[in-house]
């Protein structure tokens, strides 16, 4: 993550912050859900620059 987003600072900071394609939630939230379909779905937009 921290290659896409360009620091470790700013990984740190994507994953505790709620997303409104998480529900409001945050990445990190759903990691400890174990709802690692929704965050790789998130992840893979970006990646592709497509929006969810």
């Amino acid at each position: 993550m921290t290659r896409l987003l360009g620091s470790r600072k700013a990984a740190l900071i994507w994953l505790r912050t709620p997303h409104p394609e998480l529900e409001g939630r945050s990445p990190l939230d759903l990691l400890y859900g174990k709802r690692f379909e929704a965050i790789e779905g998130l992840v893979h937009d970006l990646l592709s620059g497509s929006p969810g």
